[in-house]
């Protein structure tokens, strides 16, 4: 009999990357249009900052103005030798969060059903797998979209009650 695919636990996706040397546990995150370090590391990794202009907006948050930028951060994952840019940020989840701009630079492809990374090489490169390391966060993350719905489960629940619902989270493209 087909047990179908395995169960998937819902983890957020890591691996681990050297940065100047040092091992770090780097969050991807494919909704990141840049790569951002915490500003608590970049003494520990030893790491110059520039000044930069520039903002960062989170979901759910105000923006905020970036605390400079690291370039031509030396890296390795895996066989992947290279350099990338940080832009340094307050960051009280994780260390470093690498997004597209990595994932074009280093041609990757994220492969969630696996829990790996699927890097293609660059300049004749061998491709490679690199396994992530599925950690499971403290806090429960929901989306907009999951957000939205509870909000209007409240709302029907208690119009009866006399009570305001909920606000909702904005939404994008959805009217």
């Amino acid at each position: 009999m087909d047990e179908g695919p395995p169960k998937q636990v819902r983890t957020l996706m890591f691996v681990e990357l050297k940065v100047n040397g040092k091992p770090i546990h780097v969050l991807i995150d494919t909704g990141a249009t840049l790569d951002y370090l915490a500003s608590t590391q970049v003494e520990r990794l030893g790491l110059v900052v520039q000044k930069s202009k520039g903002r960062v907006k989170a979901i759910n948050s105000p923006p905020q103005t970036l605390g400079g930028m690291t370039t031509n951060v030396p890296v390795k994952l895996g066989p992947y030798k290279g350099s990338i840019n940080l832009r340094i940020a307050i960051i009280d989840d994780f260390d470093i969060i690498v997004g597209l701009e990595f994932m074009r630079q280093t041609n990757t492809i994220l492969v969630p059903y696996a829990n790996m990374l699927l890097m293609l090489g660059e300049n004749g490169a061998k491709p490679c797998t690199i396994p992530c390391i599925p950690i499971k966060t403290v806090a429960r993350n929901i989306s907009a979209m999951q957000l939205e719905k509870m909000a209007r489960t409240s709302a029907s629940s208690s119009a009866d009650q006399q009570l305001e619902p909920p606000v909702a989270a904005p939404t994008r493209g959805r009217r």
